[in-house]
């Protein structure tokens, strides 16, 4: 069993190895593409025939850039800048933004706890964290329902939590993210969070979501647990280390 393990994580460090070495040259050549592509916009009017053919152009390049992005994010290459954190407030910003982009059949539930601590991470990240976490509970529900979002503080010594989520005693902060949707069978739960590992059709996503949502939380020296039940839904539970200097 031991064996079988190591296998599996030699397996995909290789593949975390690969699709950086090819998110770097993909960066590469979509700079270039980006680069004459804004040059060849800047001498063309906006009555142009060619250009919302070059805006879609650029648009796609910008798109595919994302996408490099998120590949470079899986093995951690990048820098980013962290400031403190209500997250609260960042959880009300990003529901009302993501309002109109969920379907009338979806609703959104904010169970947020009141004097919550702050929190030293990257804004971005935390941004693509929670809307990474809203759109799969969206694709989770196709026929509608209710997307449930809490915050609380939590302390962990040596209980169940710490001892399933491996995480150091202290004080953590609970981001915990449900739907009622169509779950999860033990087959999909196996690999929720591989790269490239999609349930989706093949032009509604590229499997990466849950993978960043994954590399994102280890990132904060935090942790993530999930529990699903085919056609009942699927809960998320994230735990964020709480630095004592950043206590209200």
């Amino acid at each position: 069993m031991l064996q079988k393990e190591l296998l599996q994580a030699q397996e995909k460090d290789m593949i975390v190895k690969i699709t950086s070495r090819i998110a770097h040259d993909f960066n590469n050549i979509l700079s270039v593409i980006l680069g004459y592509t804004s040059l060849i916009l800047m001498d063309k009017a906006e009555d142009h025939p060619d250009y919302e053919n070059l805006k879609q152009i650029e648009k796609a390049v910008k798109h595919a850039n994302k996408l490099s992005e998120q590949l470079l994010l899986i093995n951690r290459k990048k820098e980013y800048y962290k400031e403190i954190i209500d997250l609260n407030d960042k959880l009300k910003d990003i529901v009302l933004f993501l309002r109109d982009s969920l379907p009338e059949t979806i609703t959104t539930e904010l169970l947020l706890e009141n004097g919550l601590p702050f929190i030293y991470a990257d804004p971005c990240q935390v941004k693509q964290l929670i809307v990474n976490l809203l759109m799969n509970a969206r694709v989770a529900m196709p026929e509608g329902g209710v997307i449930t979002i809490s915050t609380k503080t939590i302390e962990i010594n040596q209980n169940p939590i710490a001892r399933k989520n491996k995480l150091g005693p202290g004080k953590y902060i609970q981001l915990t993210v449900s739907d009622n949707g169509v779950g999860m069978n033990t087959s999909i739960q196996k690999h929720i969070y591989d790269p490239f590992f999609t349930t989706k059709e093949n032009d509604r996503g590229a499997g990466l979501d849950l993978s960043i949502v994954y590399v994102i939380v280890k990132s904060f020296g935090g942790d993530i647990s999930f529990y699903s039940v085919p056609k009942i839904g699927t809960t998320f539970q994230i735990y964020i280390p709480i630095e004592k200097k950043l206590k209200k």
